[in-house]
């Protein structure tokens, strides 16, 4: 009886486990981004990208910002300070 008991709480530790770690996976991003504008600085060293990204599904999200970057660097929506901004 004591190795039944054993065996059902290490089948329950692998599947918390492994749902665990299913969620924790970081899933295909399925954000819209439409780039507004760009600015290049004038040196060329830098690259001001205006965008907008949408996504979420269902609880879907909006937001607009600006990301400050190198030429030779992709666009990351997500690597970006966020919130609202006074003038």
């Amino acid at each position: 009886m004591k190795t039944w008991t054993w065996l059902k709480k290490t089948a329950w530790t692998v599947v918390i486990l492994s749902c665990l770690c299913c969620a924790c996976e970081e899933l295909p991003s399925t954000d819209i981004v439409e780039v507004l504008s760009e600015s290049v600085s004038p040196d060329g060293s830098f690259i001001a990208t205006h965008f907008r990204c949408t996504g979420g599904g269902a609880a879907g999200y909006v937001y607009e910002n600006v990301q400050l970057h190198k030429p030779h660097q992709d666009l990351d929506p997500r690597d970006c300070l966020m919130g609202k901004h006074a003038t």
